[in-house]
């Protein structure tokens, strides 16, 4: 799958109600503020240099996995993108003709891979360790996982399993390529795309019984033909049907949210416009006077 993944985030605080989804005909006027993000606390600010490269192994199960690069994705959670050299069981097996044997086996019988998930890994892989004193939500992301395996790969990202990484328990999950909603500019037209989008992903949780739990920006990545969502921490279990689900309300928050930002994007980019035009002025101003100047002065003499 297609920019960054992530599954991952700090401890949010206690979820307001959802928006109602439905959305006016005409957004109201919005105040020009930038959107204001929760102020860092002190475990993301520690976040030091040292973490920027993470150890280049990791275990799962009774294989030793060792990669060729290890790279913090993430400044405030401890999450990492690992390229492993020999990532899968057949990348050891130097003939051919043997390899292709092998491979149509395990292509046959599926349930050796779940079985031995350690020795069918990807090329890249993303480690997400569990954070100090977040065993329960961690757990908790283990089972979501489980419940919701028919949604990964497409609206969730593949979890292979659990790994030791660092001293630490970590999920094993593929890497999403694409950008999170909180970078992107929706343009004027595209709200019924993304409004399809959200919608898609979040009725489909809703088919399983499960609410996201931390309905952000931040959790939600585009990567062209849908909305892959992201970090199950606080996901619960819910089975109230769509229309009067926590997920529909969400998803018509999130499209707001959306619009927000582009609306105060436009806000920025016409204060930027003003401000060059008034400078341009300022300088033709200065110099019209200083032209005259000389012109007058060329007179007199």
């Amino acid at each position: 799958m297609p920019c960054n993944v992530s599954a991952f985030h700090h401890k949010p605080s206690p979820s307001l109600p959802p928006s109602s989804p439905s959305l006016p005909p005409s957004s109201p006027s919005l105040p020009p503020s930038p959107p204001s993000p929760s102020a860092p606390s002190d475990d993301m600010i520690a976040a030091d240099l040292d973490e920027i490269r993470g150890p280049l192994e990791f275990r799962m199960g009774h294989r030793l996995v060792v990669a060729t690069s290890a790279e913090r994705i993430d400044p405030w959670r401890p999450v990492y993108r690992l390229k492993v050299g020999k990532s899968s069981i057949l990348d050891y097996i130097p003939i051919l003709f043997i390899r292709s044997i092998f491979e149509r086996l395990f292509n046959s019988y599926p349930y050796l891979k779940t079985f031995c998930p350690g020795w069918f890994l990807p090329p890249t892989v993303i480690l997400k360790k569990c954070k100090p004193d977040w065993e329960k939500e961690f757990e908790n992301e283990k089972l979501m996982y489980h419940r919701l395996k028919s949604l990964q790969g497409r609206f969730l990202p593949y979890y292979y399993g659990e790994a030791t990484y660092d001293g630490s328990p970590a999920l094993v999950l593929s890497e999403v390529i694409g950008q999170t909603l909180a970078h992107l500019t929706i343009k004027p037209g595209e709200d019924e795309v993304y409004e399809r989008k959200l919608e898609e992903v979040y009725k489909a949780l809703t088919v399983y019984g499960v609410i996201h739990g931390d309905t952000k920006l931040d959790n939600a990545m585009d990567v062209g033909d849908r909305i892959v969502l992201i970090d199950l921490e606080q996901a619960t279990i819910d089975e109230t049907e769509w229309e009067k689900s926590t997920n529909k309300g969400n998803a018509g928050s999130l499209l707001r949210d959306l619009q927000y930002n582009r609306q105060w994007e436009d806000e920025a980019r016409k204060k930027e416009e003003r401000r060059l035009k008034e400078k341009a002025e300022a300088k033709a101003e200065r110099r019209r006077l200083w032209e005259l100047r000389h012109s007058n002065q060329r007179g007199e003499e």
